[in-house]
């Protein structure tokens, strides 16, 4: 349970660190730049986050944390490129 709720935690930061950045840069090629470098740099930290907690949870290092965070990034991922489709298509 605390994987699935952290998964939807950090998807639900990273999605609000995107539209906010998105929404204080002006148009251009800059500003997916800035919008990818702040989605790898949030994602990252969160699953740093996630699996050491985790590894407190359990007592025990496992792979679970990492397949939680490689399935975050993943998802992480999918909602930065419909993003950038949802974007490009309606600006």
């Amino acid at each position: 349970m605390f994987y699935l709720v952290s998964t939807f935690v950090m998807i639900m930061i990273v999605s609000s660190l995107m539209v906010s950045v998105s929404k204080t840069m002006s148009q251009g090629i800059l500003r997916w730049i800035v919008l990818f470098v702040v989605f790898l740099l949030a994602t990252m930290s969160m699953t740093f986050v996630t699996a050491i907690t985790s590894m407190f949870l359990e007592d025990v290092i496992g792979i679970v944390p990492l397949i939680v965070s490689i399935i975050t990034f993943i998802v992480g991922a999918i909602v930065f490129f419909c993003s950038f489709n949802w974007w490009h298509r309606y600006s």
